[in-house]
């Protein structure tokens, strides 16, 4: 075949299987085909290397860092003031011990360990792969400590940090960042020694944000009210009248005792301490005493609560019917004393009363006359009903016979037996005064020998001549009540009918 022909049968169209012959649009083929590919290919890459995307030939290899970009890195060496880290991309960080943590770091082991991963922020790129970028953890670790503050801010949450340091004002607590507590909000807000906090734990509640300055203001007040009104409700719900519980004194006040009875505080009465008068409340119980309690009432609109110590203490009473019994003698010490006598503590816890009467054979107008508190003497129980808790003394009544009589001698009053019974049977008491008035004017009208001895008898006669001979009960006795009472009426009647009979009888010799 010459070569004429075949170059004609090589530019002829070769005819595909479906008759078609191939257009004149078809792509190239051969070396040029394959550079236009290539081409799009590379500007593809270039576009995705730049953009930081994944899923490309290229995810493995270098790429420049952005400042301020989060990455996931893992510790692959740690040294004393710093630690480095796989960044990935064939990159390693370099994290200075100062960028290890928000605290004070004195050595980098102490704060991550090879093989940890963590999240740290790009603080200085670099633009090749023989150099470090420098980032930090602190940064990363601040970044999501403060979105979960803000969090735990606009959610009202209850926080808890360490106190860090005591500064001009208040404390500081590490929540992640340093936030300040003012002194008004330790504690009830009245504790003057913040010192004594440093290094504790407490909660919290966020009170205040600064955004732009990334400062937070704590409330440990505010956490600690919220805790006890959670457990108020829980305890106002549960308790009831009658209910024993356990309690821890809080204040101790000369009226009474507060106790903290599981997160509510009860008052507990002075008269209800214990089964004996209690004058100071600080020397049954102490701030911070355990001690056990019922509830006697429980108000929950009022949020109040009254609890009593002595009816969870055996009762005292229960013991006295077998120890003690009527007419008996005793010697105590004189407890305490009131205006109408004097209270003696037995062994036991309970008190018996010795009425003011029954303290000295003598008139007096106080106890402190006749007995001394804390002396010692001698007394008899003159009545007792344990039932009505109730035990009545006498010192009188231990005294001889001798020495009790003289009950109404006053100072410069001459003392009167009391004379025997008088013969006629006498009458009332006014009956006899009225005898002796009409006597004494008929002894002012007769004849002056008559008047005169008259004169002589009556003041060798000292109840009818003296003026102060005592003619009624309420002029002799207006101390006297009771039993004692009736006792001196009885005695000044009989001795003013004996003077009446006295002066009947002398006009007539």
């Amino acid at each position: 075949m010459s070569e004429e022909k075949l170059a004609s049968e090589m530019s002829e169209p070769v005819a595909t299987p479906t008759g078609e012959t191939p257009s004149a649009e078809t792509k190239p083929e051969g070396p040029a085909a394959q550079a236009s590919s290539d081409q799009d290919e590379f500007e593809k890459a270039l576009e995705a290397f730049e953009s930081g995307e994944s899923g490309t030939a290229y995810d493995d290899t270098f790429r420049p860092l952005k400042k301020g970009e989060t990455l996931r890195a893992t510790v692959i060496h740690v040294d004393e003031d710093r630690a480095y880290v796989d960044l990935g991309m064939k990159q390693e960080g370099e994290i200075p011990k100062n960028e290890l943590a928000l605290g004070d770091v004195q050595n980098a082991n102490d704060v991550v360990k090879v093989g940890d991963e963590i999240s740290v922020v790009v603080l200085k790129a670099s633009r090749s792969a023989e150099q470090r970028p420098i980032v930090s953890k602190k940064a990363a670790d601040f970044q999501r400590v403060w979105e979960r503050l803000l969090e735990d801010y606009r959610e009202g949450r209850t926080i808890t940090a360490v106190v860090l340091e005591r500064v001009k004002g208040g404390l500081l607590a590490d929540v992640g960042v340093r936030g300040f507590v003012p002194g008004s909000h330790v504690g009830t807000g009245k504790s003057k020694n913040l010192d004594k906090y440093v290094g504790s734990t407490l909660k919290f509640k966020i009170i205040e944000v600064d955004e732009e300055r990334r400062k937070v203001v704590l409330s440990n007040r505010l956490a600690l009210e919220e805790e006890r009104a959670q457990k108020r409700k829980e305890v106002f719900s549960k308790l009831k009248a009658g209910d024993r519980v356990q309690g821890v004194v809080r204040r101790v006040t000369d009226y009474g005792v507060f106790v903290d009875v599981g997160g509510a505080d009860g008052l507990l009465h002075v008269s209800e301490l214990d089964w004996y008068r209690v004058d100071d409340p600080h020397e049954v119980v102490k701030k911070g005493q355990k001690i056990e309690v019922m509830v006697l009432k429980i108000d929950p609109e009022s949020e109040r609560i009254s609890l009593g110590r002595r009816q969870v203490l055996p009762d005292p009473w229960k013991e006295i019917p077998e120890k003690y019994s009527r007419d008996q003698i005793l010697k105590l010490p004189i407890s305490r004393t009131v205006q109408s006598g004097a209270f003696v503590k037995l062994p036991e816890g309970v008190e018996a009363f010795i009425p003011l009467s029954e303290l000295s054979p003598q008139r007096i107008k106080r106890p402190e006359d006749a007995v001394e508190v804390g002396q010692e003497y001698e007394m008899k129980i003159v009545d007792l009903r344990p039932e009505e808790r109730r035990m009545v003394l006498s010192i009188r009544q231990c005294l001889p016979q001798e020495e009790r009589r003289p009950r109404h001698t006053k100072p410069g009053e001459v003392h009167r037996t009391m004379a025997p019974p008088s013969a006629t049977g006498g009458g009332t008491i006014g009956e006899r005064l009225g005898a002796l008035k009409g006597l004494l004017v008929s002894q002012v009208g007769g004849d002056e020998e008559g008047a005169e001895g008259s004169s002589e008898n009556t003041e060798s006669d000292g109840p009818v001549a003296s003026a102060d001979a005592p003619t009624t009960v309420e002029e002799t006795a207006p101390e006297a009540s009771g039993e004692t009472q009736d006792a001196e009426a009885t005695t000044e009647s009989a001795e003013t009918a004996e003077a009446t009979e006295g002066a009947e009888q002398k006009p007539a010799e």
